[in-house]
């Protein structure tokens, strides 16, 4: 596999080169620390004779399961992203996602293929807290809740708008954090893809210049089409055997752009009615004044029937009947959620990307984590 001549791992105080690499991954393999073991040891097989890779995929909509990837394939994703952000020898990046995740790995695999200087930390809300990071860094990926943290704290975020250009991904980014992101000097995309994409294959730009309504732009050498039940289908020869058809219901502007609207997965529905939870979420976001989400809990006469599911602790009357009204002037009447419930804390994966399965099963079964407070 390529190592680049000017690649450096920066993990601590160790620099792994094409020179050294043998030695320092082999010390490293041991870690104490399992995150440095497993960091060495992905790169160790990645680097070894073998043409392929076994990943997991992250199992935030089925199971989650083994397979094997061709590295050349995961070169050639690379390659992609590297032409897209103009990502060069001597670029600075920094990992501070599991390498657990294929966004993870797929970081180190920029950095020996494209001869990236990538700085990896720790996985945690604030990377640039307890760790020497350089001034420069070019690329950095994220999941939305680390920035929400980093943001919160000045010296943080003094640091992070100092990063060239910001990759988020693995969750909803929500209205408080993407009007905070509209502020940022630098550069903040959201990406589209998968494990089995390996990685982002479309990306949009949220701040600054060229910002459009939602719009993902496919990454050189994919496009897109769609099925009968308006999922989208993803075309890479580069990276896929055949055409990849996805549970992500889609607008599809062209063959190179399309706007998201939810997980076919998530579909409700209400009465005979089809209802995407995810887009009407984005339609509730600045009149619900706390993190919520949109779910559905079974129905005699609908079916199913829409709930929403607040994340406090308790909410009064008063507060509940200002959410109701603003929602009234907002949507149909059709979509206003028919009960609402409590949950000290949303159910989150890693990524902070909601677990609606275990929400549903909490209201269905009546869990002490979840209160009913309308009506």
């Amino acid at each position: 596999m390529i190592f680049h001549t000017e690649a450096k791992i920066i993990i601590g105080e160790t620099i792994i080169t094409a020179d050294n690499y043998s030695d320092q991954l082999l010390s490293l393999s041991s870690h104490n620390d399992l995150w440095i073991k497993d960091t060495a040891q992905f790169i160790l097989d990645y680097l070894n004779s073998s043409p392929s890779i076994s990943i997991n995929s992250s199992g935030t909509t089925d199971v989650a399961k083994s397979f094997p990837i061709n590295k050349s394939r995961m070169i050639s994703s690379a390659l992609m992203t590297g032409k897209f952000f103009s990502l060069t020898a001597g670029s600075v990046a920094l990992l501070a996602l599991p390498i657990t995740y294929i966004a993870g790995k797929m970081m180190v695999v920029r950095a020996l293929t494209l001869g990236l200087s990538l700085y990896i930390v720790k996985p945690s809300s604030d990377p640039f807290i307890d760790n020497h990071l350089p001034d420069n860094i070019d690329f950095a990926p994220f999941v939305p809740l680390q920035v929400q943290t980093i943001l919160a704290t000045e010296l943080s975020s003094k640091k992070l708008n100092s990063v060239k250009i910001v990759l988020l991904g693995g969750a909803i980014i929500d209205s408080s954090l993407s009007e905070r992101i509209k502020l940022q000097s630098n550069a903040y995309y959201e990406s589209f893809g998968m494990t089995e994409t390996l990685s982002h294959i479309a990306l949009r730009k949220i701040n600054g210049k060229s910002v459009n309504s939602g719009e993902f732009n496919a990454l050189p050498d994919v496009s897109f089409t769609k099925d009968d039940r308006d999922c989208l289908v993803i075309n890479a020869h580069l990276l896929l055997d055949s055409p990849l058809v996805s549970n992500d219901v889609v607008n599809l502007i062209d063959a190179n752009t399309f706007i998201w609207l939810g997980r076919f997965d998530n579909v409700i529905n209400s009465g005979g009615v089809k209802i995407l939870p995810e887009s009407l979420e984005k339609q509730l976001l600045d009149v619900i004044p706390v993190d919520f989400c949109i779910v559905s809990e079974p129905d005699e006469r609908l079916g199913q029937k829409l709930v929403l599911v607040v994340e406090a602790m308790n909410i009064s009357n008063i507060e509940v009947e200002k959410i109701f009204n603003a929602m009234k002037s907002k949507i149909e009447p059709y979509l206003i959620p028919k009960s609402v419930y409590c949950m000290p804390e949303l159910l989150r994966n890693a990524h902070g990307k909601l677990l609606r399965h275990l929400i549903i099963a909490n209201i269905i079964t009546k869990s002490k984590n979840i209160t009913k407070i309308y009506p």
